[in-house]
């Protein structure tokens, strides 16, 4: 419909429902399913946990780190190897965006972070990437890369599933 303010445009389309509800009841991780998740707050870590859970994962196949600066900055070499010794199986990686440390001699100068009082951040899609671009083909097929954070604009969003596989707000999940 033209109209002399504007033009307006109308398409419909009919669809049918699918009724996928069955098929996602009846989903289950595989056994030889990994959740493997880093994030610097204590309480994150304990929900990541109970997330993992959750989905089947069983507690021995369970990493959640963060808990020291150590674990940040080591955490892509730490997946790449546990990837590695682990071929057949699969791994759901949940990472923080914003992974802040406390500055201590040992840092290095690689890691891109932005400075507040002796605290800096490490930015977990940026480690993913880095992951990512070391794998095999082989085994990036075995793995799924979630950026979890609660900055979600759009353009964070952009870059989170740019950087890794997709994305999981922190935002409170209500039913």
């Amino acid at each position: 419909r033209f109209e002399r303010d504007e033009t307006t445009f109308s398409f419909s389309c009919p669809a049918v429902s699918g009724n996928s509800s069955s098929r996602h009841i009846n989903f289950q991780l595989p056994p030889n399913a990994w959740g493997v998740a880093i994030d610097d707050s204590k309480i994150q870590r304990k929900l990541l946990s109970k997330f993992m859970t959750h989905l089947g994962i069983s507690p021995e196949h369970q990493v959640i780190q963060g808990s020291s600066s150590a674990e940040i900055h080591n955490f892509g070499a730490f997946l790449i190897q546990l990837l590695r010794e682990h071929r057949d199986d699969y791994f759901l990686v949940v990472v923080d965006e914003n992974l802040d440390v406390l500055m201590d001699n040992t840092t290095n100068g690689e890691t891109t972070c932005s400075m507040m009082s002796n605290l800096y951040t490490v930015s977990g899609s940026e480690c993913i990437e880095r992951v990512r671009q070391r794998l095999t083909e082989e085994e990036e097929q075995r793995l799924l890369a979630l950026i979890r954070s609660a900055n979600d604009s759009g353009q964070d969003i952009t870059l989170y599933k740019r950087r890794a596989h997709g994305f999981i707000s922190k935002a409170p999940i209500r039913h």
